[in-house]
């Protein structure tokens, strides 16, 4: 785990007006990091805070539970509340999802044979 690195970019339509956990690049479009390591390194803080334990299986709860526990999740992200992108303005597709479509239609009997999903 502690070696793991994930991002997800979301490009949305319309201006970003505010937005909760994640960072906002250059090009308009939002991402989220989680870094292995950070998380190791909270959990094992977490782990040893005797009280901090104490109170969350008193009340059922894990350090391992989903959805993350606030204190967690600030830790990693910056915000006990949820992650929220909120976008104004002119609302338009980001591609042709026609043309996408149809190239991947045409594409289709070729990746079926490459991938022998017919055999």
């Amino acid at each position: 785990m502690g070696t793991v690195k994930h991002q997800m970019v979301f490009k949305l339509p319309g201006n970003i007006s505010r937005i909760v956990g994640f960072t906002k690049n250059a090009d308009g479009s939002v991402k989220w990091d989680f870094d292995g390591k950070k998380y190791m390194d909270i959990l094992d803080k977490l782990i040893a805070d005797d009280k901090e334990m104490s109170k969350m299986l008193k009340e059922g709860r894990t350090p391992f539970a989903t959805p993350l526990n606030e204190n967690m999740c600030e830790a990693l992200f910056g915000t006990k509340s949820l992650f929220q992108a909120v976008v104004t303005g002119e609302m338009k597709p980001q591609f042709d999802y026609r043309a996408e479509m149809e190239k991947a239609k045409a594409a289709m009997p070729e990746m079926i044979k490459t991938l022998k999903l017919d055999d």
